[in-house]
């Protein structure tokens, strides 16, 4: 066995050059990495302020009304729900919001911290109980009032649940949304697979991007789906839409 003879052995010689060379080649694959990371984390924040729990009764509301069953109702009654729903869903709840940000009760607007969900939480949920009995009294179908106590329901407990762990507001709302439609799927006897696995596709895109921004973790955003789709399941067996009548 030979062994190479030192004296043959070419040594590349390692100069400034170079190691400015590779110095830079450093920064830049770090400074394309950072810009790669900031993009993502800009993508991950406008998917969540698309899809704000405070939004997604815009969406539901358009989806719901789209259903065959309410061509049948008149248009000026079919609007009529459709405003309520959208000030006592949407622009109260919004303007209570940024009331609150402006007073400093609250931090931001996305509502981080889980001790300041108390209060606008809770405004919320008058603001849909509201909305319930106006559509009551404008004889919508049980189900669709038992929608908008159903979030009402979820908003509230939620409040009481985010003083000792925080569950996430974005995936019970997509959660929400996805009962909406199983209920609405079953109250009308029509189809809903395409439009409920869309909600899912969305629902999982929204809890990615949660995740990146650390605002929650998989336990929290898991939970939050569950427990919002399952509490407009329960609402709606419980029918407590009935209990408007005497009011």
């Amino acid at each position: 066995m030979e062994f190479p003879n030192e004296d043959n052995i070419e040594l590349t010689p390692v100069t400034a050059d170079s190691e400015e060379s590779n110095g830079e080649e450093g920064n830049e694959s770090r400074a394309e990495l950072k810009r790669k990371r900031k993009n993502t984390r800009w993508i991950a924040r406008i998917i969540s302020f698309i899809f704000f729990p405070l939004l997604i009764p815009i969406y539901a509301t358009l989806m719901l009304f789209d259903m065959h069953i309410f061509t049948y109702y008149p248009t000026p009654y079919v609007s009529a729900a459709k405003t309520t729903i959208f000030i006592f869903g949407i622009i109260i709840p919004c303007v209570s919001f940024i009331f609150l940000k402006v007073v400093k009760a609250i931090s931001d607007l996305h509502v981080p911290r889980k001790e300041e969900r108390i209060i606008p939480y809770i405004c919320i949920s008058f603001c849909y109980l509201c909305c319930a009995y106006l559509l009551f009294r404008n004889a919508m179908p049980t189900w669709v009032v038992n929608m908008n106590i159903s979030v009402a329901f979820v908003i509230f407990t939620e409040s009481i649940i985010s003083r000792f762990w925080r569950i996430s507001g974005h995936a019970s709302s997509m959660g929400l949304w996805a009962g909406t439609i199983l209920v609405s799927g079953y109250a009308t006897y029509t189809n809903v697979c395409t439009p409920f696995c869309i909600v899912l596709l969305i629902a999982g895109v929204v809890s990615s991007a949660r995740m990146y921004l650390n605002r929650h973790t998989n336990e929290q955003l898991l939970v939050g789906f569950i427990y919002g789709m399952l509490s407009v399941v329960l609402i709606e067996w419980l029918n407590p839409a009935i209990l408007l009548r005497f009011i």
